[in-house]
């Protein structure tokens, strides 16, 4: 068991700084907070240091903290079952790192976990891929991600890999601020609908929005149209905790999904 570490949280920083290194790739100022899909390998790295590695950070580790106050709200999962983290908009893989830090201090198995992401950019899911190879060499049994910037690829993974009795999480970062157009919430239900209605599972969903002090109207309005959207596909977003409050923490939300009776 690894329920002491170590964790993830200690190395994913200079674990990007050395991949810039090596590649050359200087800090810059504040780059955009949206990554288009064309990014360049220097651009999602500069982003990745400035808003991830905490270059730009005036409080240590900001955006992991704001994720790791979220997947509180995620009840802890049995160890005997099998686990999977889908994360939707992974960029290089922070989400997933909080996720793994968690099951360690759980005592989850991580060779048991499944991960998987989607980018629309291909060159973030290479630094993912990057990052993980790396990160592997402190964390034992690290996982291996089922990354892709291929819609249709990621679905036809979870298809391939879907079974009775997971627990899944499925997890937004910073994205339902900035990317809830009707094509975008769509591709997000569909992501979801083909795990909740594929077999008997578990299904929890969080969402974050790093700055939760800042365009928290964006944030509330690409949740409500992604909930409405999966109650239309036939899931309803149960968002009640066990003692019948709704939760709603600043710029984070929780449900637990399931197949309309």
């Amino acid at each position: 068991m690894l329920r002491n570490g170590p964790f993830v949280r200690h190395y994913y920083s200079p674990v990007i700084r050395g991949i810039m290194a090596e590649n050359g790739i200087l800090p810059a100022g504040r780059p955009s907070y949206q990554i288009p899909s064309g990014a360049t390998f220097h651009q999602v790295l500069r982003y990745t240091d400035w808003y991830i590695a905490g270059t730009g950070d005036q409080q240590p580790d900001y955006r992991y903290q704001r994720y790791e106050e979220a997947i509180r709200m995620r009840r802890a999962i049995r160890p005997q079952r099998p686990v999977a983290h889908v994360d939707i908009g992974c960029g290089p893989g922070l989400f997933s790192w909080v996720f793994l830090d968690w099951a360690i201090t759980l005592g989850i198995r991580l060779e048991g976990i499944d991960l998987y992401g989607w980018d629309h950019s291909p060159e973030m899911v290479r630094l993912a891929e990057m990052v993980r190879d790396r990160l592997a060499g402190y964390i034992p049994n690290y996982p291996n991600l089922q990354y892709f910037s291929n819609l249709e690829e990621l679905l036809n993974q979870i298809t391939e890999n879907q079974r009775d009795g997971v627990d899944y999480t499925v997890t937004f970062g910073h994205v339902l601020v900035q990317a809830h157009s009707d094509e975008n919430i769509r591709d997000f239900t569909e992501i979801i609908s083909r795990l909740v209605l594929g077999a008997r599972v578990d299904c929890a969903l969080i969402a974050v929005h790093a700055l939760s002090g800042e365009r928290s109207g964006e944030f509330q309005n690409g949740w409500s149209l992604l909930t409405e959207s999966l109650n239309q596909t036939g899931i309803i977003a149960n968002q009640l905790d066990a003692g019948g409050s709704l939760i709603r923490r600043p710029g984070a939300r929780f449900a637990r999904l399931n197949p309309v009776a």
